[in-house]
């Protein structure tokens, strides 16, 4: 699992931009050891839900992805940053939105969106919201008691190995 810059112990600095780069960087690297990307599956949690589907984008001309999994994703940060400062001019604050509803609709390959209903980071509405965007082949799982960083818990685990293994036998 690669780290982004300015996680994890890594110098940088967190952007949008440098965020992006850095999950490119980590699949570029597979494919040139020889993985394609029906290889691959790509996977985003929270902040992270946009650097898979931003990534899964940029290289879906090189074929689709065996599949995109998405947990407590969000719409945009800009939504997420409106639901807890909702007084401020956020529009003109924040300066990377991380908007995956540009991009999702867009996505060629099977999506799994996982989102925590006691979420109190990213409201459940906001990964609900990117769900109905995204195009089919889709699933969503919802966790009604999980939150925001505790969905291993209730054991998504296995239902990501099950939906897997259901999407590999699709293919």
């Amino acid at each position: 699992m690669p780290e982004y810059r300015g996680f994890g112990g890594l110098n940088g600095k967190i952007t949008q931009k440098n965020l992006e780069k850095d999950m490119l960087a980590a699949v570029k690297y597979l494919q040139d050891l020889g993985y394609r990307n029906a290889d691959m599956y790509i996977y985003g949690m929270s902040l992270g839900s946009h650097m898979a589907i931003h990534t899964v984008h940029q290289f879906q001309a090189n074929g689709n992805f065996a599949g995109l999994i998405l947990e407590v994703p969000f719409d945009s940060l800009l939504n997420v940053a409106k639901g807890r400062a909702p007084y401020l001019p956020l529009d003109w604050i924040v300066a990377d939105k991380y908007d995956n509803t540009k991009i999702i609709q867009n996505i060629q390959s099977p999506i799994l969106v996982m989102g925590a209903g006691q979420d109190k980071v990213v409201p459940i509405e906001l990964a609900k919201n990117l769900f109905k965007m995204a195009p089919e082949p889709k699933q969503i799982l919802i966790y009604e008691q999980g939150q925001h960083g505790n969905l291993l818990e209730y054991r998504n685990d296995l239902d990501i190995l099950k939906w897997m293994e259901r999407n590999e036998k699709s293919i």
